[in-house]
Parts: C-alpha cells; structure tokens; sequence
C-alpha cells in the first residue's frame, strides 16, 4: 500500500467514524433512552451564525474528503511528508475521535446537538475531570490529525476556521450552562480547563 493509499483509506475511515459514532449513534442513543432526538435549532442571532458555521464546517470536510478520494493530491496542494508524519495524523485522528465517542458517552441523557432549554444535568465526572467540553477538544485533536494527514493550506485554514467556530459554540454553551446552574457551574469553571487541563479556568 501506497502513501497516498493509505492517507485516502485512513480519511475516508474517519469521515464515516465521525457520522456513525459521532453523531447517528448518540442521537439514536438518546432517543432510546429519553424519547428526544437532541437536535435544537439557534435561539438567537448569534447561534444562527454558530450554527451557520458548523454547517458550512461539516459540509467543507465532507467536500474535502471527496476530493482527496478523487483528485491526486498534488492537484490539491498537499504536501509531500515523511511516513511518521502520515502515522501521527492517523493516530491524532483515530484518538480524538475515541474521545469524542467516550465523552458522549458519559454525558448520557445530558447530550445535545444546540442548545436545549429544558434543564439538563451538569456532567463533572469521566473525561469533564480534566476538560468542561472533551468533545469539542476530542475535534479539535482529529481536526489537527486531518493537517497532518493531508497539510494543505486548506486544511490549515479550515482547521484555524473551525478552532474559531468551536470557540465561539463553547461560550455560547457555556452561557447556557451558567444561566442553568449558576454558582454550581462557576465553582466547576473555575476548577476544570475550558478545553485542556488547566487552560482557559475561569477566574472566579
């Protein structure tokens, strides 16, 4: 098997991961157990163009893995690089979409795609420890395997672009979840990292 081979394999498996486990799974899970299909549309003008640009996020991935499929990839400026990069993105990918999986996961019925305005519970335990959204950081991992598995100007762009949407979801939730849990959220922001341990506590 070729390079090349391998990095149109190793996308287009993390392209049908990603919509089995990340997204048609935890939906059916939570319609299962809690009667609900966990999508919510915007609530106000800021989540229309949060939501605006998810779609165009998850739309431009898709589009990205179909042309790598198609194309030769030196006909989409991505560079050459040694093997051991290649292996680094499969595995960033392959990692970060088990995070994704297991944080989903323990979130339970808690889990939502938008924002619900019905009260949900606050989730601190598993992965929430260390992280108060190992999901979107469990993304942003797979989405900088994605650079390394095919480094374009492109997937550099849409990886900056997409680390810019996601910021921009996380203090809309974020604010959703104060204006839910008040003092118990700020207690359990000031303690735990927005994405990584330790990095982005809120000051109390």
């Amino acid at each position: 098997m070729t390079q090349h081979t391998l990095i149109r394999l190793s996308l287009l498996t993390a392209a049908v991961l990603f919509l089995l486990l990340c997204i048609l799974l935890p939906l059916i899970r939570l319609r299962v157990r809690a009667g609900v299909w966990g999508l919510f549309g915007p609530k106000t003008p800021i989540d229309q163009v949060v939501h605006a640009g998810l779609r165009l996020l998850v739309i431009a991935f898709m589009a990205w893995v179909i042309m790598v499929q198609v194309f030769d990839l030196s006909r989409l400026d991505v560079w050459r690089v040694p093997l051991p990069v290649t292996i680094g993105g499969i595995t960033l990918a392959a990692g970060g979409l088990a995070l994704v999986a297991l944080a989903q996961a323990q979130m339970g019925l808690s889990w939502r795609i938008g924002i619900d305005e019905s009260p949900t519970g606050l989730v601190t335990k598993g992965l929430f420890k260390v992280s108060r959204n190992p999901i979107y950081m469990g993304v942003l991992v797979s989405l900088l395997g994605l650079v390394l598995l095919t480094p374009s100007p492109w997937t550099i762009c849409f990886f900056t672009m997409a680390a810019l949407v996601i910021s921009l979801v996380v203090r809309t939730e974020e604010e959703h979840l104060y204006a839910l849990h008040g003092e118990t959220f700020m207690a359990y922001a000031v303690r735990v990292g927005r994405f990584f341990p330790f990095c982005g506590r809120l000051s109390a």
